[in-house]
């Protein structure tokens, strides 16, 4: 995924290194401890001539490729690392640690990945990164899956949600996806109420109000007039607008996301392969 550390671990070299070295506070040396953290952390052939010739180490550092690094926490292990190397190694110089923290920041917004940087530097996943990820996810998740991606395609089509006459069709195909995604995952019913009533029964659900909230929403499709059927005008209170149409569709991911059988959330928080 574009939005992982591991798919943009080559531009470190030239967008925190670089910029590192050209800092006033910037020295080679800080490579060889930088190179002796990585290499034992990677489990690396060892380079002894490194450890005491700081244009070796660094060349050596630069060269680590993401095939080395293998997997996101690993990746996030050792910009972290790379961190309390600088801060502990070179303790009367901690601007070192600090320019290293201030680039990697903007690195991780430059190429807009999931992470931001505390101030004790540690990468912790960014709501916005997590939201984005998930959908990627979800989107893979569905790919072979015929109607349900149709479904999705539909809805990214059907996005333009700028003029008032597109929100009810909007919200009518977020309601078709809860619908589907729910069907598939309880292998039971033609409708997301005989669906949620079969996964009700089961531990899809931490509690029945979670399962009752789905049912709500998809009621407000089917009640509201002419988004999915001609509705109850006496349910209507006021005019659709696009908060509405906004509101639906990230519901309606949150929920396909949590009811999909092929979604591991697990992957979704570690940014790691399916």
């Amino acid at each position: 995924m574009s939005r992982t550390l591991i798919s943009q671990w080559r531009h470190l070299k030239t967008e925190v290194w670089d910029k590192l070295e050209r800092r006033k506070s910037g020295k080679l040396e800080m490579y060889i401890e930088l190179y002796r953290f990585a290499a034992d952390e990677l489990k690396l052939s060892e380079e002894v001539d490194a450890y005491s010739d700081p244009h070796l180490a660094r060349t050596l550092l630069r060269r680590i490729s993401a095939n080395d690094v293998d997997s996101e926490k690993r990746c996030i292990k050792l910009v972290e690392g790379f961190r309390r190397v600088l801060r502990d190694e070179f303790k009367k110089e901690p601007e070192l640690s600090q320019g290293y923290l201030e680039l990697l920041s903007d690195f991780l917004k430059h190429r807009n990945l999931r992470y931001k940087v505390t101030d004790a530097g540690n990468l912790v996943l960014s709501i916005s990164g997590l939201l984005a990820d998930q959908y990627d996810y979800l989107k893979r998740a569905v790919a072979d899956t015929g109607h349900i991606r149709q479904i999705l395609d539909e809805l990214e089509d059907t996005a333009t949600i700028d003029r008032k006459d597109k929100a009810n069709n909007f919200i009518r195909v977020a309601s078709n996806m809860m619908e589907g995604i729910a069907i598939q995952r309880a292998g039971a019913g033609t409708s997301l109420s005989g669906a949620v009533s079969a996964l009700k029964n089961g531990s899809c659900f931490p509690h029945d109000a979670v399962a009752d909230a789905l049912r709500e929403i998809y009621k407000f499709a089917s009640d509201y007039p002419n988004i999915r059927h001609s509705g109850n005008p006496a349910g209507k209170k006021r005019n659709l607008k696009c908060d509405d149409a906004v509101l639906m569709i990230g519901l309606a991911i949150a929920y396909a996301a949590f009811l999909c059988n092929e979604l591991d959330i697990g992957c979704v928080l570690t940014g790691s392969s399916r």
